[in-house]
Formats: C-alpha cells, sequence, structure tokens
C-alpha cells in the first residue's frame, strides 16, 4: 500500500471513530451517490493527524464540511419519511448558509493575507453558485423531482468546492501560520457561526455582511418551518430529527 492510500485509509478510519455526522440504523454507508464514493477516493491533499486540535481550523472547516455531507447522506435514505426528509433537508441548507458566512468572515480573509488573494476571491465566487442553488430550493416545492435535481446540483458543486478547499487551501494556509494561529482562526471562526444568517443571500456578497435584522428574519422562518426552536447549527440528524423519532 502506498502512503497516499495509506493515509486515505487512516483518514476513513478516524472519521468513523469521530464522525460528526453517525449514519443512520439501516443505511449502509457505501450506498449513495457515486458522487460521495468519489469524494471518499480523493487521492490527494490535507490528512488531518491523529492527534490533531479539534480546536484549530484546520480540523473545523473539514468536520463542518463531512457533517453537511452526512446530512445528505440522511436525507438520501428511503426509509425515512418525507416530512423527515424535508427536515433534513432544511437543516443541510441552514448548516451550509452559515458555514459559508464564516468562512467569509474568517477563513478567506486569512487566505488572502496569509496565501493569496486570488485563492480567497475564488471560493466567494463559488460561493455565489452554491448560494443561487440554495435560495432556489428555499422557492422549490419539496418532493418534485425539479427540487431533487436541484439538491442533487447543489451537493455536486459543494463538493467540488471543498476539495479544493480541502486539498489546496487549507494544506497552503497551514504552511504559512503557526498552530497558535490556526487554534485562533478556529476559535474566531466557530464565534462567528452564532451570529450568521441561515439562508442563502444571493443579492450580497459577502453573506458575513447581512445585517442583523436579516438574520433575525431567518431566524424567524427556520422557528415556523420546524415548529418552535430549529436544531442547532452542528446538531446531529438524530437531533434534527429528535421529534419525529
Amino acid at each position: 500500500m502506498d502512503a497516499v492510500a495509506q493515509d486515505n485509509e487512516i483518514r476513513a478510519g478516524e472519521k468513523q471513530e469521530q464522525q460528526v455526522e453517525a449514519a443512520p440504523a439501516g443505511v449502509d454507508e457505501a450506498e449513495g451517490d457515486e458522487d460521495f464514493e468519489e469524494a471518499k477516493e480523493e487521492p490527494e491533499g490535507y490528512v488531518p493527524p491523529a492527534d490533531e486540535d479539534t480546536t484549530s481550523i484546520m480540523s473545523i472547516v473539514p468536520n463542518d464540511h463531512d457533517r453537511i455531507k452526512g446530512l445528505y447522506r440522511r436525507y438520501k435514505d428511503p426509509t425515512d419519511t418525507p416530512h423527515q426528509r424535508q427536515l433534513l433537508a432544511l437543516q443541510l441548507l441552514r448548516e451550509l448558509a452559515v458555514h459559508c458566512a464564516a468562512e467569509e468572515a474568517v477563513l478567506y480573509p486569512a487566505v488572502a493575507e496569509a496565501v493569496e488573494q486570488h485563492m480567497s476571491e475564488h471560493a466567494v465566487d463559488e460561493h455565489d453558485s452554491l448560494k443561487l442553488f440554495s435560495a432556489d430550493l428555499e422557492g422549490m416545492t419539496f418532493g418534485d423531482q425539479a427540487y431533487e435535481d436541484k439538491m442533487h446540483q447543489l451537493m455536486e458543486t459543494f463538493l467540488e468546492h471543498i476539495h479544493e478547499e480541502e486539498h489546496v487551501m487549507l494544506p497552503a494556509l497551514r504552511d504559512e501560520l503557526e498552530e497558535a494561529q490556526l487554534r485562533d482562526l478556529g476559535r474566531r471562526f466557530e464565534a462567528a457561526k452564532q451570529h450568521m444568517p441561515t439562508r442563502a443571500h444571493p443579492d450580497v456578497k459577502h453573506t458575513s455582511h447581512v445585517d442583523d435584522a436579516t438574520v433575525l428574519r431567518d431566524a424567524a422562518k427556520d422557528a415556523a418551518q420546524f415548529n418552535g426552536t430549529p436544531p442547532a447549527i452542528g446538531s446531529p440528524s438524530t437531533e434534527v430529527l429528535r421529534e419525529e423519532q
């Protein structure tokens, strides 16, 4: 086994042990969209060591990515009810919106300063596509084939985007910053997520610039869709479906 293959095997094992988003009972992790199978086999890039500081931006960003992918895998589970799948889709869009906004507020400025301005600008441009797809989904009827197709398109774009982040951007950032700086970015990233909009706003170039009134309106919409208090950002699918179990 070559070093690259061994690294991927190690990372897969660590993810199973430290999963942010566990697979639901009865769902085979090997099943699902081919895109996700390909994503698991990506041969290059940053592989977090087993002792990676969980408070570092190097751990937090990939963990967010894994959580969103986990929500999509559960969303594709045919044994869930349509209402359960709708709640999972809503939470996926909320997680994605908050994650993108936090990246624009914390990660990308750090990349622009320490690595390369163009890399940061390119990532923001890719977010524009994710926001457009997310906004489209918010205006579509859940369960229609058009909705399913748009969700698939969103996730394909997301996978391409995070491949660049995990395999180019984060390794480049690690080369330029000290561990203490990476931990500080992680702290600021998590703090930023507490105040970010939970909806896509494609009309705003940097979602982190959305005003407080818009954030409150997003929260009100979330409460209405989840019939009360929505799951916290970062919740596993079991928490998203807590009232459906």
